[in-house]
């Protein structure tokens, strides 16, 4: 695996995008400039070749199934980041780096990203071979559960600045999550805020007795609206904060759509943490299924009251 340098930028924050350079990643480009711009950031682009098909031995008993030279792929990867570059009508001054080496696309960027420093990951829902666009085993999942930053999963385009639901499932890791996560639309200055907790049935009932459900959704409201008051100072309109009984993930996925939100913030599920994703878990599934864009946290540990 080729080695990844360390780098600061010397005028600040920067954001690192991974992009497949075809016309399909344009808008992950365009998002992460547009969040670059918004944040006052520069922009760090990086394409990662995948290793060729066929082994070296093909090319030598059938010479037109040989490999490329890496360095001719390279050069060719080079040229069409310029070209997407142009082509999404970036400016110039906003990209403070550019790299294109071969390697897994999921380990470089995650160690790209400790190594840039970089406040933000963005990159695509799809895979470049235009599979569907479900993330397991994706670039997209791994380097969210990486952990290293925050990441941004972008479907098609970003609005900007974006309307955005807001999820937590009030542990204290969720909580503390979704505070940092608030942080970062009010530097994106979202235009509408939702907090969406959802009380599920298995949370009307304590050590296997059952509970008033109704109590647990009145105890439900008042913490989230401790949580939007307490973390949403910086937005330009109050956080509405939304208790539902139910599914999590399908009332996340209804409302989502319901309100034709822009972008969905996970946070930290608040018993594994991003590391410790687990199949089938609410925030996975929200994750694989959205048809908008996210922005994931991870998982953050809360200060100590």
């Amino acid at each position: 695996m080729p080695a990844i340098p360390a780098y600061r930028d010397p005028l600040g924050e920067v954001i690192l995008a991974g992009t497949s350079l075809t016309p399909d990643s344009d808008g992950v480009v365009r998002a992460a400039a547009a969040v670059a711009e918004a944040l006052g950031a520069r922009l760090h682009l990086a394409h990662f070749l995948p290793s060729p098909e066929l082994p070296p031995e093909i090319g030598d008993l059938v010479p037109a199934l040989a490999p490329r030279p890496e360095e001719e792929r390279e050069r060719d990867a080079v040229e069409a980041l310029l070209e997407q570059i142009e082509r999404t009508g970036i400016e110039p001054a906003l990209i403070c780096g550019t790299t294109v080496t071969g390697g897994v696309a999921h380990r470089l960027l995650s160690r790209m990203a400790a190594s840039l420093d970089a406040s933000l990951v963005v990159v695509g829902a799809r895979e470049p071979t235009g599979a569907a666009p479900r993330l397991l085993g994706s670039t997209a999942e791994r380097v969210v559960r990486s952990g290293v930053a925050p990441v941004l999963v972008v479907r098609d385009e970003l609005a900007m600045p974006p309307s955005a639901l807001a999820t937590v499932d009030l542990s204290p890791a969720s909580a503390a999550a979704f505070g940092a996560g608030l942080h970062w639309l009010a530097r994106l200055d979202a235009s509408e805020v939702t907090a969406l907790f959802v009380v599920s049935p298995f949370q009307g009932r304590v050590a296997g007795a059952a509970v008033d459900y109704e109590t647990a959704v009145g105890a439900a409201r008042t913490e989230l609206a401790r949580l939007c008051e307490e973390h949403g100072a910086g937005l330009p309109r109050p956080v509405e904060a939304v208790v539902r009984r139910g599914v999590p993930r399908a009332y996340i996925l209804e409302e989502a759509a319901r309100r034709g939100s822009d972008l969905i913030l996970l946070g930290s599920h608040g018993r594994s943490g991003y590391q410790r994703f687990l199949l089938g878990s609410v925030s996975e599934e929200v994750l694989r299924c959205a048809t908008t864009s996210v922005l994931v946290l991870p998982a953050v540990e809360p200060e100590e009251r």
